[in-house]
């Protein structure tokens, strides 16, 4: 029994590391389908020789793409962010490739259509109706100018996604407040904080561990409301990108023949359908309002309480 430990990951890397990790990915995801692709046949497609080959894939995929991603939401350097963006992108498009390809769909389809599910365990069974159906999702049951279009809408969303989370990593800047505004933070914090010089004021990041310290700590209401507020409205940018989104989400899905995206969605989730969501949430909101409301009350009187009547002096 292999007791060893697998290597640590190391974190010390550079902007150039990402790309060389992303091409070397990428090359190994287009070796593996290749030899797949020349060693089955749509005649002789098992589930063992075609779909747990592609979860093989898949995983390989999964684990490192993480590691790749994980520079973008955390680097303190704006380059290796941009490359660790950069990085997922290619990636994220080769994995887009691998499910546009009319072969490999070939040797899914020919397993989906001859496998009987009966037989199969509930995970396998899972994972095949997931690897068929993101073939299907991707255009490949669509023809003609429905399938071109089906292709364009999912490149067009990697592409999205890529930049809106591109904008996630800039700088989300600062909101300038007196020293007296952000009482409760404690002088230190206060005074690490940039000051204008020519207006006295202090400017509080509006990233997230800053915005959690000032909603934590200030005593000043009014502050604390307006960090919050002004920490939801960063990159504006992204407003139209995910405008764009939802409209080409919408587009595919009704181009695969469902209703809407939402209709897309649900069929592999718990509640089938969004009628059927909207009524949890009705159920949950007739459930749940008194107690909200409750709560919100209580915190209200703890916030504001009532004052003791003066004494009366009996005048």
């Amino acid at each position: 029994m292999d007791t060893s430990r697998p290597e640590l990951p190391s974190f010390r890397v550079s902007a150039s590391q990402l790309t060389h990790m992303a091409v070397d990915l990428i090359e190994g995801i287009q070796t593996a389908t290749k030899q797949l692709l020349d060693k089955v046949s749509p005649r002789d497609a098992t589930f063992e020789n075609v779909v747990l080959s592609m979860a093989i894939i898949d995983n390989d995929i999964k684990s490192k793409v993480q590691f790749l991603a994980f520079f973008q939401a955390v680097s303190p350097s704006l380059e290796l962010r941009q490359a660790s963006s950069v990085a997922v992108s290619v990636v994220d498009t080769a994995y887009l490739e691998l499910f546009q390809d009319e072969k490999l769909f070939a040797l899914v389809d020919a397993v989906y259509e001859k496998c009987d599910v009966s037989q199969m365990e509930i995970e396998d069974r899972k994972f095949l109706s997931k690897v068929h159906s993101t073939f299907m999702d991707n255009g490949l049951g669509l023809k003609g100018e429905d399938k071109k279009r089906s292709r364009e809408i999912s490149k067009q969303l990697v592409e999205l996604r890529v930049a809106f989370t591109e904008n996630l990593s800039l700088d989300p800047g600062y909101m300038w407040k007196e020293e007296r505004d952000l009482e409760g933070l404690g002088a230190d914090k206060i005074h690490a904080f940039p000051l204008c010089t020519s207006s006295g004021r202090r400017g509080v990041p509006l990233k997230k561990t800053y915005v959690n310290a000032v909603l934590s700590n200030c005593v000043r209401s009014e502050t604390r409301k307006e960090v919050f507020l002004r920490s939801q409205r960063i990159f504006p940018e992204n407003i139209k990108i995910f405008q764009e989104i939802v409209i080409l989400r919408d587009e595919g899905a009704r181009l695969l023949g469902f209703e809407s995206y939402a209709h897309q969605q649900a069929r592999s989730k718990l509640l089938k359908s969004p009628q059927q969501v909207e009524d949890m949430l009705e159920e949950l909101s007739v459930q749940l309002s008194p107690i909200a409301q409750a709560e919100l009350e209580a915190l209200q009187h703890a916030k504001d309480p009532p004052r003791e009547p003066l004494l009366s002096l009996g005048f």
